[in-house]
């Protein structure tokens, strides 16, 4: 589900000491030059991605992202 998602999104986020701003349709996640946000709308979670570290490429992310989709309940990504 769309909460269980954010939960492993939050519980990952803190453990690495991340700042996580949410409500329960809407979030950011900050922390060491990655930025993200996201928004629930029904079923559905959509993130957005707007920085990263300059050691990681946008491509290592995407392959991180892929490989551990299954790990976050995430079913599809475009």
């Amino acid at each position: 589900s769309a909460m269980e998602l954010v939960d492993n999104l939050r519980s990952n986020c803190v453990s690495n000491g991340a700042s996580f701003k949410w409500d329960h349709t809407q979030g950011e996640v900050s922390g060491m030059d990655f930025r993200a946000s996201y928004r629930i709308e029904g079923p559905e979670v959509s993130v957005t991605v707007s920085s990263i570290p300059f050691f990681l490429s946008w491509g290592h992310l995407e392959r991180e992202i892929t490989k551990r989709a299954a790990d976050y309940g995430i079913a599809r990504m475009d």
